[in-house]
């Protein structure tokens, strides 16, 4: 009888915990308040990637039959700007400020990759919002990911990437 009664007070309590209230009053906006229609789409996207220019993307030092770990980053990349790109093209131009760059810490010494992660930046705005213009990022970072990585991997002197010092010290610069 005492195992019945205990079960009949936890699904109580579960039922009145758990359940939604009924006809909860909104609070009536202030006249000097403002009134916000924001949706989901009209958020503004600023992604940055910070590239990992080590030697785990060597290709001898860190065989891998299945796949190189540069061509699963450079996968990454395309699905990352692939995601940036849909998310923009459904949304209203007046709504367009987005952006997406991609950044190294320790910056390459090679000035090659250096112009390609400039090549990269994307500001998305309603003046260059064109439907031709948010389709080229995805493939533009397939082939300039692509680009980085054989750069990297033809001059074999891997920089790195200074992970928590980025985050600690220049994330707000740069993003």
């Amino acid at each position: 009888m005492k195992q019945i009664a205990y079960y009949f007070l936890l699904v109580t309590l579960l039922v009145c915990c758990c359940a939604e209230p009924k006809n909860e009053k909104k609070p009536i906006p202030d006249k000097n308040q403002s009134i916000s229609k924001s949706s989901s789409n009209s958020k503004n996207l600023n992604i940055s990637i910070l590239l990992d220019l080590s030697d785990r993307i060597d290709t001898i030092k860190y065989r891998n039959p299945s796949m190189e770990f540069y061509k699963r980053d450079v996968g990454y990349l395309k699905s990352i700007a692939e995601a940036f790109s849909n998310n923009i093209s459904h949304k209203k131009s007046r709504h367009l400020d987005d952006k997406i760059q991609l950044y190294f810490d320790p910056e390459p010494l090679n000035p090659k990759i250096n112009t390609l992660s400039n090549e990269l930046k994307y500001n998305i705005t309603r003046d260059n919002g064109t439907k031709e213009y948010i389709n080229e990022i995805g493939p533009a970072y397939f082939t300039g990911g692509m680009k980085i990585y054989k750069q990297a991997l033809s001059d074999a002197n891997y920089i790195g990437s200074d992970t928590w010092s980025f985050f600690k010290n220049k994330v707000q610069d740069y993003c």
